[in-house]
């Protein structure tokens, strides 16, 4: 996992993709996906390049919340597990989850509840999984998020806010 953090803050479209096999899926924060490792290192470029240049495609209704590194424990310092999300204007919630020891990337979908400010993700194929944060919490570093395993069971976990690549290369202040 570290590689894959280390490859995303340089802007490494080619040492990301890597981490996904020939056959590999990634879906985009506004819910493209890209198969095939080829076409993941495509996208990435051009997303590195477009964050960069501080461009964003024309028409485009999705805002990034950031990449995060999934933490379970304090203490914890490598993270098996990174979510990206983006919302749009309606408060719908999108994203991805990578999975490094399973190698997989499932989508993530939620919302905003609008009066109460508190956001609910649900990981495709998981359905007894709902996560839950405040929206204002997703503008920070990190992110408590309390995450129920059905009705009976939750769990607390931190989600570790990761460096755009345009962030790691600018000299420290």
């Amino acid at each position: 996992m570290t590689s894959y953090i280390e490859a995303y803050n340089r802007g490494d479209a080619k040492a990301v993709a890597a981490h996904w096999s020939d056959t590999g899926q990634w879906t985009s924060p506004s819910g493209e996906r890209f198969n095939g490792r080829e076409a993941i290192e495509k996208q990435l470029h051009k997303l590195f390049a477009d964050g960069a240049a501080g461009t964003s495609p024309q028409n485009e209704d999705w805002l990034p919340l950031g990449v995060f590194a999934v933490v379970a424990e304090p203490t914890q310092t490598q993270a098996d597990k990174v979510v990206q999300l983006a919302v749009n204007k309606e408060g719908v919630i999108r994203g991805n989850l990578q999975d490094a020891l399973t190698d997989k990337v499932v989508p993530v979908s939620g919302a905003i509840d609008k009066q109460s400010q508190r956001v609910a993700m649900k990981i495709e194929g998981i359905d007894n999984v709902v996560v839950e944060t405040g929206l204002y919490n997703l503008t920070n570093d990190e992110v408590p998020v309390l995450v129920h395993f059905g009705p009976d069971r939750q769990e607390s976990r931190t989600l570790m806010r990761l460096q755009s690549p345009e962030e790691a290369n600018q000299p420290k202040s």
